[in-house]
């Protein structure tokens, strides 16, 4: 049920200032109508508004899966005054995201001059129109997702053994139906050598996503009947991602 109140009321109600709510009109916080020559304030009561709180999650199983899933992700490194990115498939092994590539290169010189790091994933989900929630108003037009941001410090791997074992998890990963020989030092020496290991060492995480989590039950169930009429291949997995997470 949508609800219109007239900017002067809304920063009453708020105790704020008319200047502080156009702020927040001009940032896309607050949704507005202009209904009789008059600008409104659109306020939704199904929906609550989402904080950071509601989209961060701690959960073990929501970190793994979105892991499990992505393919590939994005190395942040420092180049003196400016950042460089780097997309890079991945593994994850007990805390660390492990990587493979040549031995020589941008990113080997950038690591070696400084180890700190972030990698980003994302599972992008469903993009939601706005009429799944039977409204025109543009902003509620999203898309649903989980992300990982690691941050940590890269440390080059140089046993042999330990090389093995983390391109192993790499082919486990990339390749899980197998038909491919194990990576053993033994046999592959020659190899290991030509080839540069190395890991994120996570220290931080901040793991994020969007699935409906801030919606009523009423809003949730309407929104999963469209996905399910909708039902691409996108919106099969959405659903499962809501009912695992979400409810």
């Amino acid at each position: 049920m949508e609800n219109l109140i007239t900017i002067q009321k809304y920063a009453a109600k708020k105790r704020l200032s008319t200047f502080e709510v156009i702020k927040q009109i001009n940032s896309g916080k607050l949704q507005t109508i202009k209904k009789d020559s008059t600008l409104y304030i659109l306020l939704n009561e199904d929906v609550k508004e989402p904080s950071i709180k509601d989209f961060n999650d701690e959960d073990e199983a929501l970190f793994k899966e979105v892991l499990d899933k992505c393919e590939y992700g994005v190395l942040s490194l420092n180049d003196a005054t400016r950042p460089y990115s780097v997309p890079l498939n991945f593994a994850y092994d007990d805390g660390a995201i492990i990587f493979h590539g040549a031995n020589m290169g941008k990113k080997i010189a950038l690591m070696k001059k400084n180890p700190n790091a972030t990698f980003c994933v994302v599972k992008p989900y469903s993009l939601i129109p706005s009429y799944f929630f039977d409204s025109k108003v543009a902003c509620k037009a999203t898309q649903f997702f989980a992300s990982i941001i690691c941050e940590g410090k890269i440390e080059f791997i140089e046993d042999l053994a330990q090389k093995a074992l983390m391109l192993n998890k790499l082919m486990q990963k990339l390749q899980p139906e197998g038909g491919y020989e194990k990576i053993e030092p033994a046999f592959h020496k020659e190899m290991l050598k030509k080839c540069t290991v190395y890991k994120l060492q996570i220290l931080h995480v901040n793991t994020k996503f969007k699935a409906g989590q801030n919606l009523t039950k009423e809003k949730k169930a309407a929104l999963l009947k469209e996905l399910k009429k909708r039902a691409n291949s996108l919106d099969l997995a959405t659903i499962k991602f809501i009912e695992k997470f979400t409810l």
